[in-house]
């Protein structure tokens, strides 16, 4: 016996086409999300266009201008507040508070957490101003790969940092491994 053919109120259809509508994701997302067929939902979709008519619901050419700027700023205002999560710093045996001074024990020395805040900061403005703003990610898997791909090929192999008397990070790793396995 064949399959029976599912009906829609108008109302389920026109709540349906504001969510193509309203949120600017493409048919097939929303149609997958509501368990719709994809072609079922761009008919609705395109009903709802020819109804609105050019002069009621279209977008003239600087809104549309105007509004993909504000889709790529909305993306990169996304992104930028996954990146500005930051976990909380959790202090264990090896750390020692004095009033406002904090230290943190790396490698045996101690060093100040503000000045590695610094370093971390200064690196977090360095991959956004030269990577991640002048780049439109369409998912966050892509968005991961290509700022690790970033960092291990362009900022550790190339970029010279003061810091490490104008050297690489991997020419410093290197000597940091030289001298300690000599040891």
């Amino acid at each position: 016996m064949g399959r029976q053919r599912r009906e829609f109120t108008p109302e389920y259809k026109d709540e349906a086409v504001k969510l193509v509508i309203n949120t600017g994701r493409p048919v097939a997302v929303v149609a997958r999300e509501l368990g719709v067929k994809e072609q079922t939902l761009g008919r609705w979709v395109n009903l709802f266009k020819s109804r609105q008519g050019a002069g009621d619901g279209s977008l003239s050419e600087t809104e549309r201008a105007e509004l993909a700027r504000l889709r790529k700023e909305n993306s990169e205002l996304r992104m930028d507040r996954a990146f500005l999560k930051k976990a909380p710093i959790r202090l264990g045996a090896d750390h020692q508070l004095r009033g406002r001074e904090r230290h943190h024990q790396v490698d045996g020395l101690h060093r100040d957490l503000p000045v590695m805040t610094a370093w971390a900061e200064s690196f977090n403005a360095t991959l956004k101003e030269e990577r991640v703003h002048r780049t439109s990610y369409p998912t966050s898997d892509r968005a991961i790969k290509d700022i690790a791909r970033w960092i291990e090929l362009r900022y550790n192999q190339k970029r010279l940092h003061s810091a490490l008397g104008y050297r690489t990070p991997n020419e410093a790793e290197q000597e940091w491994y030289r001298n300690h396995s000599a040891a």
